[in-house]
């Protein structure tokens, strides 16, 4: 099933690989495909500006949407927890990512209880293997536009992305 966001942040559940919605200035749009344009292009050929790799449950993430309608930016959203990236789609986002790959990895009380150690997961590949086992460990939200890749952590970087 794809899910995708809609203007006051509820997911909208559709068909299964059936349409994808996209949010413009604050506007909804439909279009029908095999697969979600997050799946089949890499994100440099996405049709939205931006794409916001989301968590519904975090706060932070809530904040980068309602930035990004708020500032009538074109995005996709994707739920990664539901529609996790493979270990490609994530070499690829880090290759865009401005941050060091190990700060995609969220240290957080999950990491601890699966006894895992910061040190292994500095490099791209070491990130991309931990991420595809675990995706809730990916750190949110993610923005991607073109070539470049934020992680929108702390909220002012998202702003200043989405203006870029």
């Amino acid at each position: 099933m794809t899910v995708v966001g809609r203007k006051d942040h509820r997911p909208v559940a559709l068909h299964e690989h059936s349409e994808t919605v996209r949010l413009a200035a604050g506007r909804a749009t439909v279009s029908s495909s095999q697969e979600p344009a997050w799946v089949t292009q890499p994100y440099s050929r996405c049709m939205a500006d931006v794409t916001i790799l989301h968590n519904t449950s975090c706060s932070t993430s809530r904040f980068a949407l309602g930035e990004a309608e708020r500032l009538g930016s074109d995005h996709e959203i994707v739920e990664y927890l539901k529609h996790p990236l493979d270990r490609d789609q994530l070499l690829e986002l880090m290759e865009k990512l401005e941050d060091p790959p190990a700060d995609l990895v969220r240290k957080d009380g999950y990491f601890e209880e699966q006894g895992l150690d910061a040190d292994d997961y500095t490099t791209p590949e070491a990130v991309a293997d931990l991420l595809v086992e675990h995706p809730r460990l990916m750190q949110r939200p993610v923005l991607v536009r073109g070539n470049r890749a934020i992680i929108g952590r702390p909220k002012d970087r998202v702003d200043a992305f989405l203006q870029s």
